[in-house]
């Protein structure tokens, strides 16, 4: 069954897209304000006028001419951005609700379904070609650019009355503000007789305020090319509602457009009916040619800014349940769609816009010939002539012109000989005109050949001004060629001159900062007036002031601020300081940084305190001094800071180095080095450090969580290893070699040290230098060394979990010589232990993999390790291998490196060793380990 068509209302559609459209408007609107404010704030004073003179930019400056136009150009760009957007957003909504459309007959897969690609066409480049498309001959930027130079002459009209009646530069922008919202109030046209002719006429006037009354008065004004130009029908005399206009009308336009091009894909689509809004004021044209068109018909509005809307005429519902059953059947929808709507199909346009057509045949002929008929007539241009002529014949030219006469009404026929009585009147001007140009070539001339004269006169040809353009113009005697290039020249001495002049002002200001430059040249220069003059002078002193800046600059490395001493002290006394300071840093430059701080704390007391270490008389420049040694102690600190940096870098790459995975560290590491290395800011580094170690203490408390996750915690015990198994491992344990015993377990200890925590492999180097503190509170000793119960507690578990999953991966012998002991446990001296006596030793246990190795003692004893126990062979990480590693120097084993064989070769077992006695041989005693991480027991004595 088909989906129910939209219920959306188009009355609702049609509100919010004025609603936008004036929003689009009114961006416009602030684009202008906040131009006219900017291009008003130049003027900080009130500009001066004489009578009868109109204010123009072009005789400002040269900067704040540019300036202006700067404004206006940018003005131009984001006002045709703003409108290029209003067109792609509407155009873009207009998608939406034809989407909409489709959804609504036949559901929302529709939309992504190929068979319907021609129905959700986006029509981009049709977009595109509008918003490039031309109106009478300009194309959506160049009508832009025409609000903007209409803008430009409204504001040099606007000042120019606002200067009559302002009284200063304030009053005057409110008042150029005022006339720029209401153009009216500036100018007003009056009719009046003219004497010599007797006809009708109108003239302009301005309102200005009368100084001696305080009246407002009208005079006399030129405002022709302001009204000629910029307005007329259809057009404002605002320059910012033009642009809204523009605005409103586009967007508009870009959003039926967009509707039309989709409803032509429709095939469900049968043609549109344009309908009346309920926001229509009065009867006009709207009334009249409302009703049901073709959808080929192109509807931008009957008028500007119009509000009529246009809703699609769809098939009945009906008729689109069964095209949907069909689709969903597999069947020929497409075919089954056009038979449906072929005969329904509005074709033919509805008759009260037939009349209407008929009825101003002649409005549309003459608006065609002005290029200004509305946008329905030329959009729909074949459409209207085959209204106006169904059955189209081929005319003579004789037949032509009948017509035409026969057409005339007495009204244009008058006009026709008005416009002969005009060309006689224009014959006329013309002759006069033609005496006028006459005058103006010899005026033009006249003026080239002063401008000629004056270029040698003041000594422009020395500056590079060529005179050979205007002189190949008078030979040449092309009046307008003349007059351009009199001008050009003539601009380009007055830039240079303002340009020197300017020049050896900021040249002779600089230079008075320097006490040792003479700028009296660049005076009497300036008094002559030869521009030649000028330049050379103030060549010449800038020399004298760049000597004394490159002076300057080999000063401030050592004396901060040196320009503000020079104010004070000559060039001399401050190379005596720098030589004082430097002779000073040379001395201790091979003293630790530390140290050099302190000699420089001194230097500085010592140059400021005649009293201190003995007394002694301060020169002159005591504060200059100081001010260099609180720099230098300031570049010292600097360095102890980079190098603070450069050694927590080293600690953090060596945790990078063995956490290839830490990608945040190492990123944080090397934009930290890389700072370091471009000079870059310490407390950029130092953040950068700060945040790279707290991301690995962050990343090393995760890594302990899952460690300690993995842990297996809890007293665990082990079978013992057969007679004949013993006997193989002894033999093995007789004869094998150190290298050979290593191999084998060190690439046991290298699979597993990655699977461990950076704070486990720091623990179990640090055991390897110092384990008292744990082994003897593990064997109920009392522990009387240096370190605190704190380690302890956090040590031993740790190194605990650690343990507990690293396991042997074969059966295996150690030996570990050690002094005779009592063992409360069974009442015996370890040297009296018997076969099958069961004891525990809590502490971890610490024994050698050779039968050369480790420590000797009255006892030997000798271990069977079964697979699987915990323990890890720590020959590699051992700080006792000539102590290359150090866990007080945080150097811990990465994992792959190998130095020489020590002496202990070690096996480190877990705590809590429970030893079941096997044999006793002389001083040996052959134990096998049948549990770990049993508790000592307390002595019963």
């Amino acid at each position: 069954m088909a989906k129910k068509q939209s219920k959306s209302d188009p009355k609702a559609q049609t509100l919010a897209r004025i609603k936008r459209t004036e929003a689009y408007a009114e961006r416009v609107r602030t684009l202008f304000a906040a131009t006219v404010n900017e291009i008003l704030a130049l003027n900080r004073s009130l500009p001066k006028l004489g009578e009868g003179e109109m204010y123009s930019f072009d005789n400002e400056t040269a900067k704040r001419q540019k300036e202006v136009e700067r404004l206006l150009r940018q003005l131009h760009s984001v006002a045709t951005m703003a409108i290029e957007k209003g067109i792609k957003l509407e155009w873009a909504q207009a998608n939406a609700e034809c989407d909409k459309l489709v959804q609504s007959c036949f559901g929302k897969a529709a939309l992504s379904s190929p068979q319907f690609t021609a129905w959700t066409e986006r029509n981009n480049a049709a977009m595109t070609a509008f918003i490039n498309r031309s109106e009478s001959g300009m194309n959506l930027s160049q009508r832009v650019w025409k609000s903007v130079r209409q803008l430009r002459d409204e504001m040099e009209v606007a000042i120019t009355v606002s200067i009559g009646e302002g009284e200063s530069a304030a009053s005057m922008s409110r008042k150029v503000r005022q006339y720029l919202n209401d153009p009216d109030l500036m100018f007003r046209r009056f009719r009046f007789k003219d004497p010599d002719t007797g006809e009708w006429k109108r003239k302009w006037k301005k309102r200005v305020k009368d100084p001696a009354t305080g009246k407002v008065r009208w005079i006399d004004y030129d405002k022709g090319s302001y009204q000629d130009e910029w307005t007329g029908p259809g057009y404002y005399k605002s320059s910012a509602q033009n642009a809204m206009r523009v605005a409103r009308t586009e967007t508009n336009i870009a959003y039926r457009r967009a509707d039309q091009a989709r409803w032509e894909q429709m095939d469900f689509v049968l043609g549109q009916r344009i309908n009346l809004s309920r926001s229509h004021p009065k009867k006009d044209i709207c009334d009249k040619l409302a009703g049901d068109y073709p959808k080929d018909f192109v509807f931008d509005g009957w008028h500007p800014q119009c509000f009529c809307y246009v809703t699609p005429i769809l098939l009945d519902e009906d008729t689109m349940a069964e095209m949907q059953d069909i689709f969903l059947a597999g069947g020929d929808y497409k075919a089954a769609l056009q038979r449906s709507a072929n005969n329904r199909r509005i074709k033919d346009y509805p008759d009260n816009f037939k009349e209407w057509v008929r009825e101003n045949e002649d409005n549309i002929a003459q608006s065609r010939g002005r290029g200004t008929e509305p946008y329905f007539i030329r959009n729909n241009a074949a459409a209207i002539d085959e209204i106006l002529d169904p059955t189209p014949k081929t005319l003579t030219p004789l037949e032509i012109a009948a017509k035409r006469h026969e057409s005339r009404t007495p009204e244009q026929e008058e006009e026709i000989r008005l416009r002969w009585k005009e060309r006689q009147h224009r014959i006329e001007a013309e002759k006069a005109a033609a005496e006028a140009e006459r005058q103006r070539v010899a005026r033009i001339n006249s003026t080239a050949n002063n401008v000629l004269a004056t270029v040698s006169k003041r000594g422009f040809d020395s500056l590079g001004i060529s005179t050979a353009d205007l002189e190949a113009a008078i030979k040449a005697g092309n009046a307008t060629k003349i007059q351009t290039q009199t001008r050009t020249l003539a601009l380009a001495m007055a830039a240079k001159q303002k340009l020197v002049k300017a020049t050896a002002a900021n040249v002779s200001k600089v230079a008075e900062s320097w006490s040792e430059v003479d700028n009296s040249p660049i005076e009497a220069a300036l008094a002559s007036g030869d521009v030649a003059k000028i330049n050379a002078a103030t060549r010449a002193v800038a020399q004298s002031v760049l000597q004394m800046k490159k002076q300057e600059a080999a000063l401030s490395a050592t004396i901060p601020d040196v320009h503000t001493w020079h104010e004070q002290f000559t060039i001399a006394e401050l190379q005596a300081v720098q030589k004082a300071v430097e002779d000073k840093m040379a001395a201790i430059a091979s003293k630790p940084l530390h140290e050099q701080v302190a000699a420089l704390n001194k230097e500085i007391q010592y140059v400021s305190d005649p009293t201190y270490l003995k007394p002694h008389k301060l020169y002159p420049t005591a504060k200059v001094a100081q001010d260099a040694y609180m720099q230098k102690l300031s570049e010292v600190k600097l360095k102890i800071e980079i190098a603070d940096a450069q050694d927590a870098i080293s600690i953090l790459k060596t945790y990078v180095a063995s956490h290839p995975k830490a990608t945040t560290v190492a990123n944080a590491v090397a934009e930290a080095e890389s700072l370091i290395a471009s000079g870059g800011d310490i407390q950029t580094i130092k953040a950068k450090i700060d945040y790279a170690q707290k991301r690995k203490e962050i990343q090393e408390k995760a890594a302990a969580k899952k460690a300690v996750k993995g842990s297996k915690i809890g007293e665990v015990t082990y079978s013992e290893l057969s007679k004949k198994r013993q006997t193989e491992l002894l033999d093995t344990f007789k004869t094998n070699t150190v290298e050979g015993v290593d191999d084998i377990l060190r690439k046991q200890s290298e699979s597993v040290w990655s699977d461990l925590i950076e704070e486990e492999r720091y623990l179990l180097t640090k055991y390897t230098q110092t384990y008292s503190y744990l082994n003897e509170p593990l064997r109920n000793q009392y522990y009387c060394g240096g370190r605190p119960q704190s380690e302890y507690d956090n040590d031993m578990p740790k190194l605990t979990a650690a343990l507990s999953r690293v396991r042997t991966q074969q059966d295996m012998v150690v030996r570990r010589g050690t002094s005779d002991y009592f063992i409360p446990e069974i009442g015996k001296n370890l040297s009296e232990v018997e076969a099958g006596d069961v004891f525990i030793d809590g502490a971890f246990l610490s024994t050698a993999c050779h039968r050369d190795k480790g420590f000797g003692g009255s006892v030997n004893m000798i271990i069977f390790v079964p697979k699987g126990s915990q323990g890890i062979f720590a020959e590699p990480f051992t700080h006792y291998n000539g102590g290359y590693y150090d866990f007080n120097s945080n150097r811990i084993w990465d994992g792959k490196e190998k130095v020489s064989i020590g002496h202990e070769f070690e096996w480190i077992g877990q705590r809590g060793s429970r030893f079941k006695v096997i044999k006793k041989s002389g001083k040996n005693v052959y134990l096998m380990l049948i549990g770990q991480q049993f508790t000592q027991p307390k002595s019963k004595i």
